[in-house]
């Protein structure tokens, strides 16, 4: 089972944002900077090691794991950090042998979510989660879903209130819930209409100084302390 997840996301990485030839963009480490406490962390699921490698060049001192041998291997070889080929659910770490955790992108890919948040709860002081958003029904009904719902490999997305009922089972403390990843409401709206780019552009400007925004958003991060 292992094995066949390990394919899918090694053939599907580029796809869905975590592949060898993907480039982290640049305002999502400056989202998870700020609540990265201490000096050692660990990236849960690292995938080809694009984080880890940040990570250590902003001073930290940065590990990674993945149940993907092709993807450790090419983060040994390319990526800086210490890697190594291991399980969600069951990290070879000390206790509490972490100052932060991440778990991006990855408690949606697994059965026992609770159990590899109790997992990095156990090895790390913090644990930092970045989760899909579940797309409003609002949404749903005008025929808009969430890109990350292509994913075939995801069994889940969480809304802040299922967030929060996972947080209380564990072992840890939640913090904060920050709504991350906007969506460009604007430049969907632009795209709508068919007329000349001037036009476009006064219809969309006036339309959003009439009507408020509504904000939708793609993840949720939550920030949780060990107890």
């Amino acid at each position: 089972m292992k094995k066949l997840k390990s394919d899918y996301y090694q053939k599907n990485s580029n796809k869905f944002g975590w592949g060898k030839n993907f480039e982290l963009p640049e305002y999502k480490i400056h989202e998870l900077l700020p609540h990265i406490s201490g000096e050692k962390v660990l990236d849960v699921a690292c995938g080809p090691g694009h984080l880890v490698d940040v990570l250590n060049k902003h001073g930290f001192e940065a590990f990674g794991i993945d149940i993907t041998p092709e993807f450790i291997n090419f983060a040994k070889k390319n990526k800086k950090g210490d890697f190594q080929v291991a399980d969600a659910n069951s990290l070879p770490f000390k206790n509490q042998e972490f100052d932060t955790v991440i778990l991006k992108s990855i408690l949606e890919h697994l059965k026992d979510d609770l159990g590899a948040l109790n997992e990095a709860l156990r090895v790390g002081k913090k644990v930092i989660i970045i989760v899909p958003h579940k797309t409003p029904i609002v949404l749903k009904r005008r025929g808009l879903l969430y890109s990350h719902y292509q994913d075939k490999s995801h069994l889940r997305n969480y809304t802040e209130k299922s967030i929060k009922i996972l947080i209380n089972k564990s072992t840890g403390q939640l913090v904060q819930i920050h709504h991350i990843e906007k969506l460009p409401n604007q430049s969907i709206f632009f795209e709508l209409f068919i007329a000349p780019k001037i036009i476009k552009r006064i219809l969309n400007k006036l339309f959003f100084i009439i009507f408020k925004e509504k904000p939708y958003y793609l993840e949720l991060m939550a920030i949780i302390k060990s107890c």
